[in-house]
């Protein structure tokens, strides 16, 4: 859900639960930022409101429709030797091909 970096305890009604396990993407690269993404099982259940939704993934090759849109979040830097923020953004990108994503 939403979390602000500015405020001591976070946005109002936020949860705090404790990560359980982290799997980072197998080819990522801290020095490029290359493949700069993971996902957290949490210890316990977040209570789903306002600003705690479910995120839905693809099952283990299954590909998403290139040209739809999906959102992201996150507190990535915001610009090329940018800042980071202190809240998290969020953007709505395309979903491109795996043969475009490669030649990208």
């Amino acid at each position: 859900g939403d979390h602000d970096l500015t405020r001591k305890y976070g946005s109002p009604g936020a949860q705090t639960l404790r990560v359980a396990t982290t799997y980072i993407h197998h080819n990522h690269n801290s020095q490029t930022l290359d493949n700069d993404i993971a996902l957290l099982k949490l210890h316990g259940q977040a209570e789903l409101r306002d600003g705690v939704c479910l995120v839905c993934l693809p099952a283990r090759g299954v590909s998403q429709t290139a040209g739809k849109r999906c959102t992201v979040t996150g507190y990535g830097y915001m610009g090329e030797a940018g800042p980071i923020p202190l809240r998290v953004r969020e953007a709505e990108i395309p979903i491109v091909s795996d043969a475009e994503c490669i030649r990208k």
